[in-house]
């Protein structure tokens, strides 16, 4: 125990007496070695079982966590039902398959407040009951309902509902076929995730390690809390709470368990980004923060010529340095691949082609022209730079570009020159010198008015901040510039 901190030390304890807890574990701040000395504290007779959502953080469990822990995904533990449908997985499941299935007819009805008449595609309305069917299966819901319905700009109340009730009858046909063992449709994941969830299955662990308890899943976090007989560890950080918008939920605000521990501690980064970090909370959330720096870290705040990463909030400002790094010569790596990006440059292509597109952030827009149009109003301008990009270089440049990067993550970061990565996909990592973008938002930011800014704009912040150990370059981020305290280190602190 001497090597760890006080506070370390205190969750280890309280976790040695079976009793269940919080621990609140800010960037760097040794979560893995705290689970570690939990593990090793345990009787070798209770069986522990390491569980979080991700793959990548069961696997660096896996390599860390003593071998009496076993260590699983929800997908894993599901598994004993995921098998019944593994032919299925490995196909894509589009709007066309799901038309022809269904029998999908395209939906037209007038507007009853003189508006035009709303009209949805077979395949828009495919897609509207796919969304809704992944809605459903992220939840501890028993059953599809109205609130699983994507959302809809369409203001005249009549007509959203007809058209909704139409999408949940379609949903609910959907879910039917792809939750059947023995159908025949393509399915996903989360598919078998949410029927295993059904059966009220019993987890044959005596405690759950249940990891990055702020972006878990609410149909495997409904699980773990009806585990009456085991004791619950839940480990993670609310302000890294960055993937609601895939349905994930906060753990760690939402459950209550017996004790709280909090480590303030952090093994990544010195005081001078430790204090960056803690603004973020101070001055945009109005709340104390005190993580503290390492005193053997010299961290600096300062412009970088020669970055190991650059950190983007949106996909668009990465493509933009992207190809500013290809022209500059540089082997690029992409954390977490180029999936999105590619599907991106393959629904606009689609669009440009006069087609329709099954990209389902594209798939609202009828043909190029009514992209083109979006990007013009407040709630576009992400992707305005995009389509600026693509006239200027032409979608099988821009594609080339994508093609030529290596993918990295926290198993892979070798091999290239400069590492681009969005803050969603930065986290769980770290480089020794980090510059971020100018594209995250901050109170005084040009919002559209369905999108102030607000916590998960400062979550995406904090995170990027607090991805650095040496040196952090925030000369153009506004943002962190906006909250940002030059402190003379060298005198004594007050």
């Amino acid at each position: 125990m001497s090597n760890f901190t006080d506070e370390q030390q205190l969750a280890i304890k309280i976790a040695q007496a079976d009793i269940s807890l919080k621990i609140i574990a800010p960037p760097g701040s040794g979560k893995t070695s705290v689970l570690n000395g939990i593990a090793n504290a345990k009787p070798k007779s209770q069986r522990g079982l390491y569980l979080s959502f991700a793959a990548d953080n069961k696997n660096d469990a896996k390599s860390k966590l003593p071998t009496h822990i076993q260590a699983k995904t929800g997908h894993g533990l599901a598994w004993s039902v995921g098998e019944n449908y593994q032919n299925r997985l490995n196909e894509r499941l589009t709007s066309r398959i799901i038309v022809a299935h269904l029998k999908i007819n395209p939906f037209y009805t007038s507007c009853d407040d003189g508006s035009p008449p709303v009209e949805v595609s077979e395949s828009g309305l495919a897609n509207m009951a796919m969304d809704t069917v992944s809605r459903y299966c992220q939840t501890s819901d028993q059953a599809i309902m109205p609130k699983h319905l994507p959302e809809s700009n369409i203001k005249d109340k009549p007509a959203l509902e007809r058209l909704n009730e139409i999408i949940l009858f379609y949903a609910q046909k959907l879910w039917q076929s792809v939750s059947d063992p023995q159908g025949t449709l393509p399915c996903t994941h989360d598919v078998y995730l949410k029927v295993w969830a059904l059966e009220r299955p019993k987890i044959k662990a005596d405690y759950i390690l249940l990891d990055e308890g702020q972006d878990t899943n609410d149909v495997l976090l409904d699980v773990v809390l009806k585990q009456k007989h085991a004791q619950l560890i839940l480990v993670g950080d609310p302000h890294q709470s960055i993937f609601q918008w895939r349905g994930a939920v906060n753990a760690l605000d939402r459950v209550k368990l017996q004790r709280d521990i909090r480590l303030t501690q952090s093994f990544r980064f010195g005081q001078p980004i430790a204090d960056l970090v803690n603004s973020v909370l101070t001055k945009y959330k109005k709340i104390p923060s005190d993580i503290k720096g390492l005193s053997s870290i010299q961290s600096q705040i300062e412009y970088i010529e020669e970055p190991d990463a650059i950190i983007s909030r949106t996909n668009a400002s990465l493509m933009r340095e992207l190809l500013s790094q290809n022209r500059m010569g540089k082997r690029v790596g992409i954390a977490g691949g180029t999936g999105q990006i590619q599907m991106m440059l393959d629904g606009i292509k689609d669009l440009k082609e006069g087609k329709r597109t099954s990209v389902q952030d594209l798939s609202v827009f009828r043909d190029y022209d009514e992209l083109m149009a979006y990007t013009e109003t407040k709630s576009g301008r992400d992707l305005k730079s995009v389509l600026s990009q693509i006239n200027k270089y032409g979608i099988p440049t821009l594609k080339q570009a994508v093609v030529n990067t290596i993918k990295i993550d926290a198993h892979n970061k070798s091999g290239v020159d400069i590492v681009l990565t969005t803050a969603h996909r930065s986290k769980g990592l770290e480089w020794s010198k980090v510059r971020l973008a100018n594209d995250f938002r901050h109170p005084n930011s040009e919002t559209p008015s369905d999108q102030p800014f607000s916590e998960p704009d400062i979550n995406l912040l904090y995170v990027a901040v607090s991805r650095a150990k040496a040196v952090l370059d925030i000369t153009d981020c506004d943002a962190a510039q906006m909250i940002y305290e030059p402190i003379n280190y060298s005198s004594p602190r007050p």
